[in-house]
């Protein structure tokens, strides 16, 4: 009972914090603070020591709401022209393959990381599957989910004052489009709003029972993208509903730093932060590449090529008013590659790692 009180508290406390930090960002006009609040709330809340956390049924849940929102956005057109330009996008993934490989690599050899943990924690695109792997190839799963979700709470912090700035600065009402286009669908019937819901729990429940990396987001977008370009049917899907799984995603970022890791995440801070500066200018740069080979803007480019998560990213994109389609099948395209060679990346970095 004294437990289950307890329990009540620290969600009322996390939901009450979420509010107070999210609801400024928002009203500042930057869309992703639906996003950005709760993780924020979520990271002091687990710091704090509290042992609340999202389930994996409700993690699973918010990826398929956010799969047929991003599906909701599918053109024909779009989809064409990301399949015109495809090797540019597979040159730019190779370009920040290598790059994540090399940063890990010097991790690595500097011995400041045990075995191939810096190699895990370099990778991107992919943070379950790369703390998954690392513990069955040699490396601290802790400190690689440190890695991991410490690149993507500063990637969507990062990428949200590039987004917000180049929305204010000159895209044409690109404020808050995410949220604004869940709303402003008064037309459409609550039986399509239903039937878009019961899409993202069956899609995005069959894409985890699959195993696919990321198939409770991937699967959502390719159903509900088909659904939707081919007019079978037109996606809605509620605006509180969006709000609500935004904020379960930020929560699962946030309440993973425990107070437990503290001390050891201090002692590596500073290899950490110069392993994911690194990458993030590499990425840049990857990104300015992409924009000579392929018709995209920079913006669009940038949040292809962040090594964030698919899902937050997405969020960004939409908000950003940036070209969605393009940006998900490039995270899409990286995230298929990182799981592909991450196995062989990490085996061979942990050989040339110094014996402790």
């Amino acid at each position: 009972m004294l437990n289950r009180a307890r329990h009540l508290t620290h969600w009322s406390l996390l939901l009450v914090l979420s509010v107070a930090v999210g609801w400024p960002i928002v009203h500042a006009g930057i869309g992703a603070g639906a996003l950005v609040g709760p993780m924020l709330a979520g990271i002091a809340m687990g710091m704090s020591g509290t042992r609340i956390g999202i389930s994996g049924r409700a993690f699973v849940l918010a990826q398929g709401v956010l799969g047929c929102m991003i599906a909701s956005m599918l053109e024909a057109s779009v989809l064409d022209g990301v399949a015109a330009h495809f090797g540019a996008m597979a040159a730019a993934v190779v370009l920040t393959l290598v790059g994540a490989t090399a940063t890990g690599w010097v991790l690595t050899r500097t011995g400041t990381m045990p075995g191939s943990t810096g190699a895990w924690g370099s990778l991107p695109g992919a943070a379950a599957a790369m703390v998954t792997m690392s513990a069955a190839f040699g490396g601290d799963p802790r400190m690689v989910a440190v890695m991991q979700y410490l690149r993507v709470m500063i990637v969507i912090l990062a990428a949200t004052a590039v987004s917000h700035y180049a929305v204010t600065e000159g895209a044409p009402g690109g404020q808050i489009a995410m949220l604004a286009a869940a709303k402003a669908q008064p037309s459409v019937s609550a039986s399509t709003q239903i039937c878009t819901i019961l899409i993202a729990v069956a899609a995005s429940w069959l894409g985890w029972a699959s195993r696919v990396p990321a198939g409770a987001l991937l699967l959502p977008i390719v159903v509900g993208g088909a659904l939707q370009i081919s007019g079978v049917m037109t996606l809605a899907m509620p605006h509180g509903v969006v709000v609500l799984a935004l904020a379960t995603l930020g929560w699962s970022i946030g309440l993973r730093f425990k107070r437990d890791l503290i001390a050891p995440m201090l002692r590596a801070l500073p290899t950490i932060l110069l392993g994911i500066v690194a990458l993030l200018l590499l990425c840049t740069l990857a990104a300015w590449l992409l924009t000579l080979l392929a018709p995209v803007s920079m913006l669009t480019a940038y949040l292809a090529t962040s090594p964030g998560g698919l899902d937050s990213v997405a969020v960004l994109a939409l908000e950003a008013n940036a070209d969605m389609p393009f940006v998900v099948a490039f995270q899409t395209l990286r995230l298929f590659a990182v799981v592909l060679v991450g196995p062989f990346l990490g085996r061979w970095l942990a050989r040339g790692a110094p014996l402790k």
